[in-house]
C-alpha cells in the first residue's frame, strides 16, 4: 500500500504524532499495487496507513523486555501425600504467571504446567501462591516459575525442590492404615532412604510386599530386617497390634532405646533385637506380653538390673548377653519351667540360676538343654569357664544369625 501524491512515516514512535498537522486536505489517490482504488484526501490516507502498520507490529510487542524473577521469591511447601504449594512475591502490571513441575528423568511440559493471571491470584502480605495436585506420593518434583508479559516474554526462575509425603489412606482396612502408618515411621526413623534393601517400602504396592513385611490374616504380623545399613532409631510400634515377631538385629547404627511400645502389643511372640547399639534398660513393661516365647538383646549397650520378668510362663530363650548389666540375677527367673536358654555372659551380673536342683554362676553362657546333657558330670560344664567370650558368642550366633534367610512366619 502506498500514497501517490506524499510519503508518509508511520512507526510506533509516531502513533501520539497527529497527522494534522503534516496533512494537506488536498485529495490524493489512495493505490494498491499500482492500481487507484479511491481518492481520498491527505489526512484520511494517513490515518489508513498508520493503522495497517500497527496492526501487524503492535507497539507494545516492540516495547517488551525480559523480567527475571528473583531466586528468593519462589518456595514450596507440601501440603500432603499428592500435592504442593508453590509460593512466590507477587508483581505488578499485565503479567501472567507459569508454573512448571518435574519428577525423576522427566523433563519439563506442557503437559505439566499452570498458567495463572496476575488479576485473579490473591496476594495477602504480598505472597501470591497456587497448588499442584495429583502428584505421585513420596516422590521429590522439581518446580519452576516465569513472570510472562502479554507477549509470552519472560525469564524462568531458580528451581526448587520438594517432596511429598506418603500416605496410607489406599490401604483397604483401618488396621493395615494402622499398619502402615507405623512401618512407614519405622522407615523414616531409621533411614529408610539409606536402606540396603527397601522393595516396595512407602509405595501402594500390598504391605506383604514390602522387603521384610509378612502379612497374615489381614495385618502385618513380622518384621524381619538383618542389618540392611538401618540407622536411627526405632519409632513407636503400637499400632502393630497383630505383630507376632519384631526382627531387626545386626544394624550397628541403629541406637536409642526399646521402645517401650512394645509392651502393647499383646501378641508378640519373638523380639530379635540383637548386635545393634540399643541403650538405656531392659524393658521393665514386658511381663504383659505373657505370649513372649524369645527376648534377644545382646550385643547392645543396655545397662541397669534385668527387670522381674515372672508373668512371661512361655518365655523359652533370654539373650542378654554381652551388655552393660550389673545386679543380681532376679530370682524370678528361676520360676520360668519353660526357659530353656539362658545367655547372661559379658556383663556385671552376680547371683545364680538354679535349675533341676542345681545352681549355675552368671557369667556362664547358660543352656539349660546343654546342662541336662551334661547333669551327671559337672566338670563338662564347668569347662565353659576356660572358653573365651568369643568363641561362647560364636556359638551363640550359629543359631540366630540371619533367621530371615529361612524365616517361616
Amino acid at each position: 500500500m502506498r500514497l501517490s501524491s506524499s510519503t508518509w512515516r508511520c512507526a510506533p514512535g509516531d502513533r501520539d504524532k497527529s497527522p494534522v498537522s503534516a496533512a494537506s486536505s488536498e485529495t490524493s489517490d489512495l493505490r494498491v499495487g499500482g492500481r487507484v482504488v479511491t481518492r481520498v484526501t491527505g489526512f484520511l490516507a494517513a490515518a489508513l496507513l498508520c493503522l495497517s502498520f500497527l496492526a501487524f507490529f503492535p507497539p507494545d510487542a516492540a516495547k517488551s523486555t525480559e523480567i527475571p524473577v528473583p531466586l528468593d521469591t519462589i518456595k514450596l511447601e507440601v501440603l500432603g501425600d499428592t500435592s504442593l504449594s508453590v509460593i512466590w512475591e507477587k508483581e505488578t502490571g499485565d503479567i501472567s504467571y507459569k508454573v512448571q513441575w518435574k519428577s525423576g528423568t522427566q523433563e519439563y511440559s506442557s503437559s505439566r504446567q499452570k498458567v495463572l493471571s496476575a488479576d485473579t491470584l490473591e496476594a495477602p502480605g504480598g505472597l501470591a501462591s497456587t497448588s499442584i495436585t495429583g502428584l505421585a506420593p513420596a516422590t521429590t518434583y522439581t518446580v519452576r516459575l516465569k513472570v510472562e508479559d502479554h507477549a509470552s516474554l519472560g525469564v524462568w526462575s531458580e528451581e526448587a525442590t520438594a517432596t511429598t509425603t506418603f500416605g496410607c489412606d489406599g490401604q483397604s482396612t483401618q488396621g493395615l492404615k494402622d499398619d502402615c502408618a507405623a512401618l512407614v515411621a519405622l522407615y523414616d526413623s531409621t533411614g529408610g532412604a539409606n536402606w540396603t534393601k527397601k522393595t516396595k517400602w512407602k509405595t501402594s504396592s500390598p504391605l506383604g510386599e514390602w522387603y521384610g513385611v509378612w502379612v497374615k490374616n489381614g495385618r502385618v504380623s513380622d518384621i524381619v530386617i538383618s542389618g540392611n545399613n538401618m540407622s536411627g532409631t526405632i519409632p513407636d510400634l503400637s499400632k502393630l497390634t497383630e505383630l507376632r515377631a519384631l526382627r531387626l538385629h545386626h544394624s550397628k547404627k541403629l541406637s536409642g532405646t526399646v521402645p517401650a511400645s512394645l509392651n502393647s502389643l499383646a501378641k508378640l511372640e519373638y523380639i530379635y533385637l540383637s548386635g545393634n547399639s540399643l541403650s538405656g534398660t531392659v524393658p521393665a513393661g514386658l511381663n504383659p506380653l505373657t505370649k513372649l516365647k524369645s527376648i534377644w538383646l545382646d550385643s547392645n549397650n543396655l545397662s541397669g538390673t534385668i527387670p522381674d520378668l515372672s508373668a512371661l510362663t512361655e518365655l523359652e530363650t533370654l539373650d542378654l548377653g554381652a551388655n552393660n548389666l550389673s545386679g543380681t540375677i532376679p530370682a524370678s527367673l528361676n520360676s520360668l519351667t519353660s526357659l530353656v536358654s539362658v545367655f547372661l555372659s559379658r556383663n556385671n551380673l552376680s547371683g545364680t540360676i538354679r535349675y533341676k536342683k542345681r545352681s549355675y554362676p552368671a557369667f556362664y553362657l547358660i543352656s539349660r538343654q546343654q546342662s541336662e546333657r551334661n547333669h551327671s558330670r559337672p566338670e563338662r560344664l564347668n569347662s565353659l569357664t576356660d572358653k573365651p567370650a568369643s568363641a561362647q558368642k560364636q556359638g551363640l550366633k550359629r543359631n540366630h544369625s540371619r533367621p530371615e534367610r529361612q524365616y517361616q512366619p
